[in-house]
């Protein structure tokens, strides 16, 4: 099986890089029990990722702040990504977007095994009846629909123009078609400092097959009962 692994990402300078480096360093070391075929794709012009991580950078102008109806740099550098794997490395199997700052606590393989012999073209966690975008496992279809069909607009000129969530547009754009591997688990994200934070003891959170979203002892404790 031929599986592709990225994130997205905006690096804003060296400092920050150095900053995330060590988140940097545990993704890509979780990423590699997945395969080797790992890169990341930065938003940004120029590259500020460990050098040890293959990077490509979609050359997005940082022009707005972030805003994930009005102004999505995730979409924008997911497009890019999707756009690269599809011209410059099919044929492929799967292709796994994985979050960089989503801490992976499940083998894949598995995951992946079972999703090629299913009908369905998109695998994901679930978040608010649709598939969480810190992690999306597709097949190429999936590839094409979500770079060419998507009813999402990455930075729509009309502000307030995108009616949905980017969550429920790949939800929409996926009907039917989705596959959740952990329907028992309502969601990844601890959203950690948010008002709508999820009220989860620690030892709950422990059996996630992977954490986003979260405070850095939890992520660190996280990371010990998961060491992959």
């Amino acid at each position: 099986m031929k599986t592709i692994v990225f994130s997205t990402l905006h690096i804003r300078d060296a400092e920050h890089g150095a900053a995330l480096a060590p988140e940097l360093f545990d993704w890509h070391h979780r990423m590699q029990t997945v395969t080797e075929t790992v890169f990341l794709c930065e938003s940004a012009g120029e590259s500020f990722a460990p050098s040890y991580i293959p990077t490509f950078c979609a050359g997005i102008p940082h022009t707005r702040p972030y805003h994930c109806k009005d102004w999505s740099y995730f979409q924008a550098n997911m497009q890019f990504a999707l756009f690269f794997i599809l011209r410059e490395l099919s044929p492929f199997d799967v292709v796994v977007m994985l979050q960089h700052d989503a801490i992976l606590g499940v083998p894949l393989a598995p995951v992946l095994e079972e999703f090629t012999r299913r009908p369905e073209v998109l695998a994901a966690p679930h978040w608010s009846g649709s598939p969480d975008t810190h992690c999306l496992m597709m097949k190429p279809e999936a590839c094409v629909d979500a770079l060419y069909s998507l009813p999402f607009i990455a930075f729509p000129k009309v502000m307030g123009y995108n009616k949905l969530w980017i969550e429920h547009a790949y939800g929409a754009l996926f009907r039917g078609r989705w596959w959740n591997p952990w329907p028992a688990v309502q969601t990844i994200r601890h959203e950690y400092g948010m008002p709508e934070q999820v009220k989860e003891d620690d030892a709950a959170i422990m059996r996630w097959p992977m954490l986003a979203k979260t405070s850095p002892a939890l992520a660190e404790r996280y990371k010990k009962e998961h060491p992959l």
